[in-house]
């Protein structure tokens, strides 16, 4: 996946199914190419291989970061955010990881962004 200004970060915590299930609905999202990260809040070490291994069998382009212990929603989200800024995110998604988005969502949500002021290069 091309680097993209828009990163959708996950949080995971004990929840490799339902995490696996919102991965595989984001390969769906059309137009605006986006990074996908998750984090990974100290899972136990069976569901972080669960996590591991769907991540790997489905090919999915994403990226993994491992916290190692619960740092709470808060913290677990404040690291995705800080990799993506690290890395140049122009817009961040922090998105459940039980949601199972529509295709056309990350468009919706920049097309009212740019209804709100924001640069016209998000509209496609």
């Amino acid at each position: 996946m091309d680097q993209a200004a828009v990163y959708i970060i996950l949080l995971n915590w004990n929840s490799a199914a339902d995490t696996l299930r919102c991965l595989r609905a984001l390969t769906l999202l059309r137009g605006l190419p986006a990074r996908v990260v998750v984090v990974d809040n100290g899972s136990e070490p069976a569901d972080l291989e669960r996590l591991r291994s769907g991540i790997a069998r489905w090919g999915l382009a994403v990226e993994l970061v491992e916290t190692g212990e619960n740092l709470g929603v808060g913290g677990g989200c404040n690291v995705g955010i800080r990799l993506a800024l690290e890395q140049g995110a122009e817009l961040v998604w922090l998105l459940n990881n039980d949601a199972v988005p529509h295709p056309d969502a990350l468009q919706a949500m920049l097309r009212v962004m740019e209804r709100g002021g924001r640069s016209r290069r998000w509209a496609r």
